[in-house]
């Protein structure tokens, strides 16, 4: 029997609408609409993004969260640990006397002017401020589902849920532990399906998975944004990417790397949706939106399709825990 691709839409839950892209001064996605002054200064946590507007600078915007994290975006963004200047930073700040501590890139003060905004930048290693025209915009995503969802969270684990007939599979993976996956899966498998399908069962090849997963290129901290941006890390790179409301009520979200798609949202791929649900205080990402047959990829036997469509669940969903 040919190999079975039933782990691909696994590594893709993992990898999933993270084919990071640029973003830059043309298509941050708020330019020209509702862009106004602030009142007054924020002096305290709040969600913020300053577009920056001095075409001299390779800064695009830069944006703060009510959780304490910033996003600095630069022209053309992308950054790997190979590269001598990042593109992007994500990390935590800090406010005292007016004065924003960007650990890991530097300082900013934010003044508010008569055209606009004005932000003193002082990135590490600089020696002295570098005033940057600015213009702030509100947040574009302010349902309370959407400021559950908007702050940083650290990967915990791989969740896996299985259902054939009236046995139930229900466990949790840590990157340490996800070797081990392939194989719980198979042995379940062949214990729930009766044994005129278990042959067809040991013929798959489920030790595909054991080769396709990469756990160096997950993002092991991901953090979204009332103002749409998700930005993903991991040991190799940070990288910058959108997400908006598939389907606000069922909480459903989609991710990609082109805002211009959202205005089409019937097109998305699979693996760039998913459901939004939460375990405690923990963040439950599930890949949503694909069938037995797609999960599989292969061309089953009849009698082994016909009653794994009817009788079989299946579902893998990354579980966060809230940054610190």
């Amino acid at each position: 029997m040919k190999s079975v691709k039933f782990f691909s839409l696994l590594v893709l839950a993992m990898a999933a609408g993270l084919a990071f892209s640029s973003c830059s001064k043309d298509n941050d996605g708020g330019s020209g609409s509702g862009i106004l002054p602030p009142a007054v200064k924020p002096q305290t946590p709040a969600d913020a993004r300053y577009v920056i507007t001095d075409m001299s600078s390779d800064i695009d915007f830069i944006e703060l969260t009510k959780d304490m994290h910033y996003i600095v975006s630069e022209s053309d963004s992308y950054m790997t640990k190979s590269d001598a200047e990042p593109r992007i930073v994500e990390g935590i700040y800090t406010i005292k006397d007016g004065v924003y501590y960007l650990e890991g890139w530097g300082t900013m003060v934010i003044r508010t002017v008569e055209e606009g905004v004005e932000l003193d930048v002082t990135p590490i290693g600089a020696t002295q401020a570098v005033t940057l025209t600015a213009e702030y915009e509100e947040p574009i995503i302010t349902d309370n589902n959407a400021k559950k969802l908007c702050k940083s969270w650290m990967y915990k684990a791989f969740n896996i849920k299985m259902r054939i007939f009236l046995k139930k599979f229900d466990k949790d993976y840590t990157p340490q532990e996800m070797q081990q996956m392939p194989a719980d899966i198979k042995a379940f498998m062949l214990s729930a399906v009766p044994a005129a399908m278990r042959p067809a069962i040991e013929e798959m090849d489920f030790g595909e998975i054991a080769h396709s997963i990469d756990m160096e290129g997950f993002d092991m901290k991901r953090t979204f944004t009332t103002y749409g941006t998700v930005v993903g890390q991991n040991e190799r790179r940070t990288e910058i990417d959108y997400w908006r409301w598939y389907d606000q009520k069922n909480g459903i979200i989609w991710i990609g790397h082109n805002l211009d798609r959202f205005e089409n949202l019937g097109d998305k791929e699979v693996e760039s949706i998913f459901a939004v649900s939460y375990r405690g205080t923990q963040l439950c990402l599930t890949l949503a939106g694909f069938d037995m047959q797609t999960m599989m990829g292969v061309q089953l036997p009849d009698i082994l399709k016909n009653l794994l469509d009817a009788s079989m669940d299946f579902s893998a969903a990354m579980i966060f825990d809230p940054a610190k």
